[in-house]
């Protein structure tokens, strides 16, 4: 694919990855044929700082865990009440890495 696109859509879209993963991720989109790169530009991918608030707001309800595409962690944070409030607070500050993670998953398979 040509560089500059790729460029393009790293600058566009790094805040949906781990800045470690933005170096692997350039060499991948640069190696990919024209319908692989059209996959990749009609992919949804979470915002992490939307699961964020989400997490602050609806978090010991499971619904960030289920935003993101946790189905298992989700039902489980809901029937525990968000881990009795422990799990909803830690996942406050680490709930944008695992989205971060979760996008990154999700671009891999059509890699």
């Amino acid at each position: 694919m040509d560089k500059e696109k790729v460029q393009e859509y790293i600058i566009t879209h790094r805040r949906f990855f781990a800045n470690e993963d933005l170096f692997s991720l350039r060499y991948y989109l640069e190696n990919l044929d024209v319908i692989s790169w059209n996959r990749v530009l009609s992919l949804s991918l979470q915002d992490p700082d939307r699961v964020r608030v989400v997490s602050i707001f609806a978090g010991p309800i499971g619904v960030d865990r289920f935003m993101i595409g946790d189905v298992v962690g989700g039902v489980i944070k809901t029937l525990t009440c968000g881990g009795f409030g422990i799990w909803a607070i830690i996942d406050w500050f680490l709930i944008s890495n695992a989205a971060k993670e979760k996008n990154y998953a999700k671009l891999a398979s059509i890699l």
